[in-house]
């Protein structure tokens, strides 16, 4: 028979290699995403844009221009989306664990140095900007997961 306190260990544990799970393939689509020359992350994000902006059709400088700058604002906003999915899963990975938040803080901002580093093996710029976007990203995770717990938790206590 399996005592109360050893089933909610295990279950503790599930949810911990689920997590855990979930940051490597966070991970993963990073290290997809910046193994992309410049070109096709280029054509990429002018893909979306394009979607984005289907209503102007004429080739005009400003429209060209326009569809740039929504380009870039769509790459900086993928390095906020995806460091803010490590920052939550590593959060709730490290549930449990004495300093949890300086080390998704710490191996998070790690794993964004590492990537700009990669960036520059596959013909891109590696900038340590995107690297303070990605700081970002992963504030924002933390706070999303801390702010999600608190409200599961209430929801468990008051159902």
């Amino acid at each position: 028979m399996i005592r109360k306190g050893n089933a909610s260990h295990q279950m503790k544990t599930g949810w911990r290699v689920f997590w855990i799970i979930a940051s490597v393939a966070v991970m993963t689509v990073i290290f997809i995403f910046s193994s992309q020359n410049s070109g096709k992350s280029e054509d990429l994000s002018d893909a979306f844009a394009e979607v984005l902006h289907m209503e102007q059709k004429e080739a005009s400088t400003r429209v060209s221009n326009q569809r740039m700058f929504l380009g870039l604002t769509l790459r900086k906003l993928a390095h906020i989306i995806l460091y803010t999915g490590l920052g939550f899963c590593l959060t709730n990975a490290f549930t449990g664990i004495r300093g949890k938040y300086l080390w998704v803080v710490g191996l998070s901002y790690l794993y964004a140095v590492a990537d700009e580093l990669h960036q520059t093996m596959t013909g891109r710029y590696g900038r340590w900007e995107d690297t303070l976007i990605d700081l970002l990203g992963i504030v924002i995770g933390i706070v999303a997961a801390v702010i999600l717990a608190a409200v599961w938790r209430r929801i468990r206590e008051n159902g």
